[in-house]
């Protein structure tokens, strides 16, 4: 065997052995390219578990409200609770009660609704914990002149009767008017509504 002859065989083996390499080289470059892929996959997949997983959580800490709301939702529209506050609606109340009253005319002011949450308004709802719902409260101061304060417990009792839940009397309070013959009454009253309110 000549020198050349080696050299051929030789090359040929290497032609091989670098052909093998090449193969191998693509072989294994498709599995960390497919294997690439799997773990995009795969963190994709998690990460959409995670999400609906987190999304679970968070319907589950908010289930007490929402069956708070369900549980009310019909009660608080037959109030009217679910609308904006209807301030005409107010108005020919008090107007109606007057009529019915042997009291002196009310005078009252009203404040503008004020847009409240359970963290930011918490003082102003009735209850110990207030729902976590967005809702209006509307303060209203309620003045009379008058000569027995026990008229004031009826006139509220029919306020009351009108505006069940959505009313709430804070507190009231009597002095002697500056004329020593009459008894100024006033009471602070919210009203309350949940104006779109769907958990």
């Amino acid at each position: 065997m000549t020198v050349g002859d080696y050299l051929r065989t030789l090359q040929g083996i290497f032609v091989l052995w670098l052909s093998v390499l090449i193969v191998m080289a693509l072989a294994l470059l498709f599995q960390i390219v497919h294997q690439s892929s799997a773990e995009q996959a795969l963190g994709q997949a998690q990460q959409a578990l995670h999400q609906r997983q987190q999304q679970a959580s968070d319907l589950a800490s908010h289930q007490s409200e929402i069956d708070f709301y369900v549980a009310n939702r019909a009660r608080w529209q037959a109030l009217g609770m679910l609308e904006a506050p209807h301030f005409d609606h107010w108005d020919a109340t008090l107007a109606a009660i007057q009529q019915q009253s042997a009291l002196p005319d009310v005078a009252y002011q009203m404040q503008p609704p004020r847009l409240c949450s359970a963290t930011t308004c918490q003082k102003y709802w009735p209850a110990e914990t207030p729902p976590a719902l967005h809702f209006t409260v509307t303060a209203i101061q309620l003045d009379w002149l008058l000569t027995h304060e026990s008229a004031v417990s009826d006139w509220l009792a029919q306020l009351q009767a009108k505006f069940g839940e959505r009313l709430f009397v804070r507190h009231c309070s009597w002095s002697l008017a500056s004329d020593n013959q009459a008894i100024a009454a006033q009471c602070d009253v919210d009203l309350f509504n949940l104006p779109g309110e769907h958990p």
